[in-house]
């Protein structure tokens, strides 16, 4: 069984608008929740992505903690990047792989995510909530499904042309 969760959305914008809607407005379309940040209280963080060969996706706390998702691997704006990803029940010798990929459509831009690794944690690893691998990795393209179309609902809204007033 192949631990790669993979999935997909189509967005109305451009490669490199899509591009800086993800990375520079990650925390307004990233949805909020237990399901989808990493620290309580689940609704106050703020997720940013820092850009860059060298850069991070952190979650910033108003008590100042914050805590890091991802590392980057590969960043080739506006067509891909790539972190190490590390939930906070991680140890410190634990990670998986995000890849995010920008493929130009004649309507507009094709978000790929792929996340791979899952099957290098135990079985009974706190981020599998008890699962075994065909369901978490199931519950877990449901998690990025959610995103993504989060993500293509404020690209959608973002494209539709301004009335005057």
């Amino acid at each position: 069984m192949s631990d790669t969760i993979s999935v997909s959305v189509e967005v109305p914008l451009s490669v490199t608008e899509t591009f800086e809607l993800f990375t520079q407005r990650i925390d307004t379309w990233w949805k909020r929740g237990p399901k989808h940040r990493f620290r309580s209280p689940w609704t106050t963080g703020t997720l940013e992505l820092i850009p860059g060969p060298a850069g991070r996706l952190v979650e910033r706390y108003p008590d100042g903690d914050v805590v890091e998702i991802g590392r980057m691997r590969t960043w080739e704006p506006p067509r891909r990047f790539a972190m190490a990803w590390r939930l906070p029940v991680f140890a410190p010798d634990e990670v998986t792989h995000v890849e995010v990929e920008f493929q130009p459509l004649d309507t507009g831009c094709r978000v790929e995510i792929r996340h791979s690794g899952w099957t290098s944690l135990r079985p009974d690893h706190p981020a599998r909530h008890g699962l075994d691998d065909r369901h978490f990795l199931a519950s877990h393209g449901r998690l990025w499904s959610e995103l993504l179309t989060s993500l293509r609902a404020l690209s959608i809204t973002l494209h539709q042309p301004r009335r005057e007033p």
